[in-house]
């Protein structure tokens, strides 16, 4: 696997604000392809989930399987 953010991106719109430990919650966000798979491959992405303080406390992986020219 290897990163190229020249086939796409992910982005979210959340804003900062207090979680309690193990909750969920949704998102507004949007994926924008910048290249069409080739045949069998797909285009991964990954959204973190970070403190205040840059630190990682969760994530979750973006698969885009098909994208129409």
């Amino acid at each position: 696997m290897f990163q190229n953010p020249g086939v796409g991106s992910v982005s979210g719109t959340e804003s900062n604000a207090p979680r309690p430990g193990g909750s969920s919650w949704t998102v507004p966000g949007s994926v924008t392809a910048g290249a069409i798979p080739e045949a069998g491959r797909v285009l991964l992405g990954a959204v973190n989930v970070l403190t205040e303080g840059g630190v990682k406390v969760g994530s979750n992986e973006v698969v885009v399987e098909h994208v129409s020219p």
